[in-house]
């Protein structure tokens, strides 16, 4: 009797063994087993094995203190609770942890790190609030705050105070207009006055239909001449009259539909964005109309300062706000000498800052024009009416086109379009 309660008390401490020498053998548990084996299929794998490896070495010296008071009953009975305890242990511990990448802001690995899967997830306070969410919150709950509008009006004083002094240094870098500008302007006046360049018969203002859908037109006709020729832009202007040139229309068009119709300019695809932004803010923010202000126009998308002072120039007749300047006005007053700048930008605050207001409307077409008339001349023809000036003011117009970058073999060209043109006359 005696011999058959230590057996059973060997066979539960067997059974309460991790070591990877298992003992193999029948005991009061009735399973069989060798080894590592044995004792991964009794236990397991996991954190809480060692929890229950403890309950069983227990229940398994309790075994041993019966077989030394010489009960082999108690002893068989507690050898069969320390088997039954460890495979109650192994059934209700956790199942095998997985592992998943999660978010986390407050790691210093920048946001990533590994947590298992059957934990929790990440409380909401662990998360830092985004710039947005906190936004949310204080326009729900209207969270009063007394010193907001004075931290926004000190940002604008801050803005205007930095303009101020960005537009004092620009301006101070000019010395101021050449003082034969004002003859030099009456000869470009008088270049100009065929108005055969290509801007005065496919730009802008020939674009815009003069009813209440002008200022879009021309809002549009200038975001599709960015680095485009005003004969696309003018192509493209057609076709989206004939799809319908509105803004309801136009917010209410697919961009796919945008894009083809004007795939002829360049940037085809981001111009149809801008459209389509374009023409839905208006319809939603200012009930379909175009804003008479600068800093309104040029909130939108693929809007420029020249845009927006040519939109007030050509839709509304204001051209007190400021002078439309492209890359050709840009380029002819600094070889003019009318200003002393890096960027039509600069070139616009400091011609603004000399040219007398009653030229700002004229300025724009008159100076682009004559920059397409001396980039292209022959496929233009724009020289013909020079025949009608004199011989001496016929040399001075040449002169000054090759000063502002007339070639010599154009200026050649256009001496003998005069001299046919006279040959004509003459017949």
């Amino acid at each position: 009797m005696l011999g058959g309660a230590r057996r059973a008390a060997r066979s539960a401490t067997s059974a309460a063994r991790l070591s990877g020498a298992g003992v193999g053998g029948t005991g009061s548990c009735g399973s069989t087993g060798s080894g590592r084996r044995g004792v991964l299929e009794l236990f397991g794998r996991g954190e809480n094995d060692s929890m229950a490896v403890t309950r069983a070495k227990r229940k398994a010296s309790a075994a041993n203190l019966c077989v030394s008071a010489g009960s082999p009953r108690s002893a068989s009975v507690a050898s069969s609770e320390a088997v039954s305890g460890t495979q109650d242990a192994a059934a209700t511990r956790d199942p095998p942890d997985e592992e998943e990448r999660v978010y986390d802001p407050a790691t210093p690995s920048g946001g990533a790190r590994t947590r298992r899967k059957h934990q929790k997830p990440l409380a909401a306070a662990n998360v830092a609030p985004s710039v947005e969410v906190a936004e949310d919150v204080l326009r729900k709950h209207a969270i009063p705050d007394p010193h907001a509008i004075e931290r926004q009006q000190a940002l604008l004083l801050r803005r205007e105070r930095l303009f101020k002094s960005k537009m004092a240094e620009i301006i101070s870098k000019f010395n101021g207009p050449p003082a034969t500008w004002e003859k030099e302007l009456e000869l470009i006046k008088e270049i100009r006055a065929g108005r055969t360049a290509p801007v005065d018969a496919m730009g802008a203002e020939a674009c815009a239909i003069d009813d209440e859908e002008k200022a879009f037109h021309t809002l549009i006709a200038l975001m599709l001449s960015s680095q485009t020729r005003d004969q696309s832009v003018f192509a493209a202007m057609q076709k989206l009259k004939e799809h319908g040139l509105t803004v309801d229309n136009v917010a209410n068009t697919d961009q796919a539909t945008l894009t083809k119709l004007i795939r002829n300019v360049g940037f085809r695809n981001q111009k149809a964005t801008f459209i389509k932004l374009a023409a839905e803010k208006l319809r939603d923010e200012y009930d379909g109309k175009v804003p008479r202000k600068v800093d309104e126009i040029m909130s939108f998308k693929g809007v420029g300062p020249k845009m927006a002072y040519l939109v007030l120039n050509i839709a509304f007749n204001d051209t007190t706000q400021g002078i439309g300047v492209d890359t050709h006005m840009h380029r002819i007053f600094n070889v003019l000498g009318w200003a002393e700048s890096r960027s039509p930008e600069e070139t616009r605050i400091q011609l603004e800052h000399w040219l007398p207001k009653e030229h700002w409307a004229t300025i724009n077409l008159l100076v682009v024009g004559l920059g397409q008339m001396v980039q292209q001349p022959k496929r233009s023809q724009t020289f013909e009416h020079l025949s009608t000036m004199s011989a001496e003011r016929q040399e001075e117009a040449l002169t000054f086109l090759r000063r502002i970058g007339l070639k010599d073999k154009s200026s050649r060209s256009v001496k003998s379009e005069e001299k046919s043109s006279q040959d004509k006359e003459s017949m």
